[in-house]
């Protein structure tokens, strides 16, 4: 297995029930005028933050505010210090005590494991893990394997109800609902934005009314090691974005384990 390979990003929405959508990889595929799209464009493109997106009409540029605002909204999920929401450090060492990046050592990092998990997830954790899973590669005597799977899905222009009680509970204004998690040993809690400070809770939750708010969800995966020998982390990420792009509710979910 070759040390190195090639990246490619792609940037795509999940598609509700009853919507449609293009799979602008695979379908060689226009829009036509009159033509109405409900769901999802799937694109690729050479960088995970580019903000060059352009979607003409002929020669004439569309501007979409829907468009925009999840372009921001992935900015600020994507650049957002955690610590802030969920009051813990951005990675935990051996499962004995949560660190800061800087605060790593060489020596925590170089063994063939590098026993060091994700407590949440933002573009700096993810250029973190792309470079140490490259320089373990090269360390290593064998020849593991390095998989980095991340997505992360936005949704803008929602009203939506965060529903009172003991679980994480999102409904549309329809009743329709699109999130319904038990808070776990493995989960932060509901950090609620209250007056610039962020509350935990892990029961209790109040019931919340946002208009026009972007529902953001960021999956991370990362396995590096050999069969029987890895370090394997799964994280799972819920965010609701005002319309003033503050993070106003957080939720990361955790798991991770050496097989």
């Amino acid at each position: 297995m070759s040390k190195t390979s090639s990246q490619r990003w792609v940037i795509m929405s999940n598609l509700f029930p009853g919507s449609s959508g293009l799979n602008l990889i695979k379908e060689n595929a226009a829009i036509l005028p009159g033509q109405t799209i409900n769901g999802s464009l799937v694109f690729q493109v050479n960088s995970s933050d580019s903000k060059s997106f352009l979607l003409l009409y002929n020669s004439t540029p569309l501007i979409l505010q829907s468009f925009q605002q999840s372009i921001e909204a992935q900015t600020t999920a994507e650049l957002f210090n955690y610590s802030l929401a969920f009051g813990i450090p951005q990675l935990n060492l051996d499962n004995i005590r949560d660190v800061n990046i800087e605060d790593l050592g060489p020596d925590e990092l170089s063994s063939g494991h590098s026993n060091v998990w994700p407590n949440w997830i933002n573009r700096n954790i993810i250029e973190f893990y792309k470079k140490l899973d490259s320089q373990n590669l090269e360390r290593s005597k064998f020849i593991p394997y390095a998989t980095i799977k991340y997505t992360i899905t936005v949704m803008p222009d929602k009203n939506i109800t965060l529903l009172p009680g003991d679980r994480f509970v999102i409904k549309y204004e329809s009743g329709e609902e699109i999130i319904n998690k038990s808070i776990g040993y493995y989960d932060t809690g509901v950090a609620i934005l209250n007056n610039q400070m962020y509350k935990l809770y892990s029961k209790d939750i109040p019931q919340m009314n946002f208009t026009n708010a972007t529902l953001v969800q960021i999956s991370f995966y990362n396995n590096f090691g050999r069969d029987l020998s890895s370090r394997i982390t799964r994280n799972n990420q819920f965010l609701i974005i005002d319309d003033n792009q503050n993070i106003v509710i957080a939720v990361c979910r955790q798991g991770h384990f050496v097989s």
